[in-house]
């Protein structure tokens, strides 16, 4: 099962493991994404409309929120929601095709370079300070560890 959930809102999105939902973690690339494709016309932005957690979800993409996980294969990732649709590859994607071949929602979510470790972050915050990147810093120093 994937879940994509916000601790802080109280969100959690499960996506079953059905035929129809392919989901895809592409780890090994430069920018690390997963695609989670949704096929029998499922329409995930009509969907948010009506589902409360869903509409949470959407209205964080395009946003720098660092509260955003996935989980998959007992693995927690943290989501880099700050892109949406542009032409660029390495950027978050929400589409949904209307056609006889790929009926349905995709989505490719970002997986952000900041792991979800305690002494991580401290490490990374202590870098920002140094570097006096405090308006990132001040991101960074909200984030509790995922458990």
């Amino acid at each position: 099962m994937i879940s994509i959930f916000n601790k802080k809102l109280e969100v959690h999105i499960n996506i079953s493991d059905v035929d129809w939902i392919k989901f895809t973690p592409r780890e090994y690339e430069d920018i690390p994404n997963v695609i989670i494709e949704m096929k029998n016309g499922f329409d995930f932005i009509r969907h948010s409309q009506t589902c409360d957690e869903c509409r949470k979800f959407v209205s964080a993409l395009a946003t720098n929120s660092l509260d955003w996980y996935i989980s998959y294969n007992d693995k927690i990732k943290r989501l880099d929601l700050s892109t949406l649709n542009s032409k660029e590859y390495y950027n978050n994607h929400l589409t949904y095709t209307n056609s006889d071949y790929n009926y349905g929602t995709t989505i490719k979510l970002i997986i952000h370079p900041l792991s979800t470790d305690k002494v991580d972050i401290e490490n990374y915050l202590q870098e920002l300070l140094e570097r006096e990147d405090y308006e990132t810093a001040c991101l960074i120093r909200d984030l509790t560890p995922i458990e």
